[in-house]
């Protein structure tokens, strides 16, 4: 199982989310804040996650900025995989995720 999960993970793209509001990193913090990760490959939506995050809310839209998939999830402290919808697998441009007071945005 680990193996498969690994080439999963291997082959994939990896989205940098960052913060979209850097007035409130948090200093005089020395470690960087440990943010989760998002990969596409092809159809299928990899989130891993240092922590659990519950709700999650991960919103995909596309080059006009329109909402293309919006799902509320728990994000385990692992690897939360899913399969995107072949329409919103063609059209995909910018994901966010949004928990607490965070929302990171990535764009693929």
């Amino acid at each position: 199982m680990m193996a498969i999960l690994m080439s999963i993970v291997s082959f994939a793209e990896e989205v940098n989310l960052a913060e979209v509001d850097p007035t409130t990193w948090p200093s005089p913090n020395k470690a960087p804040t440990l943010l989760p990760q998002v990969f596409i490959d092809g159809e299928e939506l990899s989130v891993l996650s240092p922590y659990v995050i519950d709700p999650a809310q991960i919103i995909i839209r596309d080059v006009n900025d329109d909402i293309i998939y919006n799902v509320y999830v728990i994000l385990p402290a692992s690897t939360y995989m899913m399969i995107l919808p072949a329409e919103v697998n063609a059209a995909k441009y910018k994901i966010e995720l949004i928990y607490g007071d965070h929302h990171l945005v990535g764009f693929f």
